[in-house]
């Protein structure tokens, strides 16, 4: 059969016979004619093949033009470095593990605001804390690893125990490195009268810091033992007030007793004790602890089973010993992880207690306690994220 394109090609075509014979040359009678008529025949066919055979015969297909660096997928040829498992990532992709990850800094194809947290492809208004106690900075490199480890984790707030006054300067300075400016506060004071070498509490914000105090500086009781304590030689607590996307959020930062020396230590229990009722007591005096936003974070030093039982330490610091149990705090970490915080025995130390307002707003999964490589501290960090939205 004769394609339509190619006889419509022929029925144009005209080739004189003067075109295909030489004037010094005797050829046999007929012979210019009948090489006229092979030529045109083998025209004609050559018209036929091209164009009536399929397109395999003269064409490559697509994945047949791949070079050794690509791969054929759906009929393109694709650079092997942009293959992610079964996925192709995108140029604000790159390939981590088998999974595209959007490296462009966008969430859900839109950048978030500043303080914002990309979650599940969503810009949400989150705090994202932690609590640490940073063992005075003393090891090496502690402050740029302090700060690499507030960098790593996206830490907007944390609260710290065990720092000095000429620390903080060299904290804020390592974050600035990194591009990031944070508002500090300190206690006015640190533990056993002050005195130089002693334990202070400071905390670090990314939101706005509305107002901040030293408080419990007097003489409390063990409600257990009756025991009274004078608080002038103790560790204070820091109290913070912070605006959080619109939300003001009450912070307790507070480092009770150590058990030192361990494990026999007279009156540290009962010293725990009468720091964490009067925490309390002023939380239960100053809030309506069933709708305002509080936070106690800190180094605890529940370092024995005692403190863990009913009508101890963790109970006063969550607000259980009142009999009221509409205003229950929640130990996030104690309640949801359970493990040790620090790195070299096995203690349940730092805890970070929502009040019950919060306790909705706990974005779950998020509580977390990790040692950070290289560490600033012998403690591990607690951190967790509230949803403010």
């Amino acid at each position: 059969m004769i394609c339509q394109k190619t006889a419509m090609c022929f029925h144009g075509w005209k080739i004189s016979q003067d075109s295909v014979s030489s004037p010094w040359r005797t050829d046999p009678p007929g012979f210019q004619k009948r090489l006229y008529t092979m030529r045109i025949l083998f025209l004609f066919l050559s018209f036929l093949l091209v164009s009536c055979a399929p397109p395999s015969v003269y064409e490559k297909s697509p994945c047949e033009k791949c070079t050794v660096d690509q791969t054929c997928i759906d009929n393109e040829c694709v650079n092997n470095d942009k293959i992610c498992g079964t996925a192709i990532c995108t140029a604000d992709e790159t390939c981590t593990e088998g999974t595209c990850i959007d490296t462009s800094g966008k969430c859900g194809g839109v950048y978030c605001e500043d303080l914002e947290t990309c979650i599940d492809h969503q810009c949400r208004q989150v705090l994202n804390m932690a609590t640490f106690n940073v063992y005075d900075l003393s090891l090496p490199f502690a402050h740029s690893n302090f700060a690499q480890f507030m960098v790593n984790n996206n830490i907007d707030f944390i609260t710290v125990q065990e720092i000095q006054p000429q620390d903080t300067g060299a904290v804020l300075n390592a974050l600035r490195s990194y591009d990031l400016e944070y508002s500090m506060e300190m206690s006015t004071y640190g533990g056993y009268g002050g005195d130089t070498g002693n334990d202070y509490l400071a905390v670090f914000s990314r939101h706005e810091i509305l107002s901040a105090d030293t408080i419990l500086g007097g003489t409390y009781t063990d409600p257990l033992t009756g025991q009274s304590f004078s608080f002038s030689n103790m560790r204070p607590v820091l109290r913070v007030v912070l605006n959080v996307f619109g939300n003001e959020v009450t912070v307790y930062n507070f480092h009770l007793k150590a058990q030192v020396p361990y494990p026999e230590c007279d009156n540290c229990t009962s010293l725990r004790r009468a720091q964490a009722h009067a925490l309390e007591t002023r939380i239960i005096e100053d809030h309506d602890t069933s709708s305002d936003y509080i936070i106690c974070a800190g180094d605890a030093n529940t370092a024995i089973s005692e403190d863990f039982e009913p009508g101890n330490t963790l109970d006063m610091l969550t607000l259980k010993s009142d009999e009221e149990a509409s205003n229950d705090f929640l130990p996030v970490n104690h309640e949801l992880l359970n493990v040790t915080t620090h790195t070299d025995f096995d203690s349940e130390l730092d805890h970070i207690i929502l009040s019950p307002a919060l306790q909705t707003r706990y974005i779950p999964d998020s509580v977390e306690v990790i040692a950070p490589l290289p560490s600033p501290s012998d403690h591990k960090a607690v951190i967790t994220r509230i949803s403010l939205d």
